[in-house]
């Protein structure tokens, strides 16, 4: 069985690279500098449109820690129902106690919201606190667990990921994401035994900007206003030649 690459875009022209490569999954966010979070319904709606890969989307309404109030519960609830409307394939979410443990009872509610929806539980799971006890929680919730091994990256939690997806079996995929690159595919499918990866394969993007303000930035204080990562063409087709 061929594994699958879960390609994480965050904007449009990482979107057009996806389609163009071939991608058979997307997992759609914005502010990949965040951590990945909520798209807008209309990128949603136009990757959806764009008819290539599954869609699947982040629903992260803020950065941080993954426990959330009612009111940011309530707002995933609504953009679940959003991604529905668009005609996303899935949607990932994710949330935790303040103890570490996951957030049962709104991602039953979520859950519920997504019926019928592909499930992903995102890389809240790296700050769980017994990753046995996340399964088993999850097992009848989600499909899947993207991880990176309570590590870093996925290579360096390789082993944690293998004995996670020797614990689940064929109940819940497990999915590396973290330093996922071309190069490191194959070895870590061997070392782990999982069918699904992803990551962004993604390359610094120049603004198209010719004036150039330095010194002044929409965020963090020496940020670079001119530059952004995003997934990469050459790149994503290399990782996805070395599956085929």
């Amino acid at each position: 069985m061929k594994a699958l690459l879960e390609v994480c875009v965050g904007d449009v022209a990482s979107l057009q690279a996806a389609c163009t490569a071939g991608a058979e999954r997307i997992e759609l966010c914005c502010a990949l500098e965040a951590g990945g979070l909520t798209p807008t319904e209309a990128f949603v709606r136009r990757a959806v449109e764009a008819d290539g890969p599954k869609v699947n989307v982040l629903v992260r309404p803020r950065s941080g820690d993954f426990v959330y109030s009612d009111e940011e519960a309530a707002i995933i609830a609504d953009d679940i129902a959003m991604c529905r409307r668009a005609g996303a394939n899935g949607v990932v979410i994710g949330a935790l106690r303040p103890d570490g443990s996951v957030d049962v009872e709104r991602m039953k509610r979520w859950c519920d919201a997504a019926e019928g929806m592909d499930i992903t539980f995102h890389r809240a799971f790296d700050m769980c606190r017994d990753m046995r006890e996340a399964v088993d929680t999850l097992r009848p919730l989600v499909n899947r667990i993207l991880t990176s091994g309570m590590h870093a990256n996925a290579w360096e939690g390789r082993h944690i990921i293998r004995d996670l997806a020797a614990y689940t079996g064929s109940h819940i995929c497990i999915m590396p994401g973290g330093g996922i690159t071309p190069d490191n595919i194959l070895p870590l499918l061997a070392e782990t035994g999982v069918k699904e990866l992803h990551g962004t394969f993604s390359a610094p993007l120049s603004s198209s900007m010719e004036f150039r303000r330095m010194g002044v930035s929409m965020s963090a204080s020496g940020t670079d206003e001119f530059t952004r990562p995003s997934t990469s063409l050459t790149i994503l087709q290399r990782a996805l030649d070395t599956l085929r």
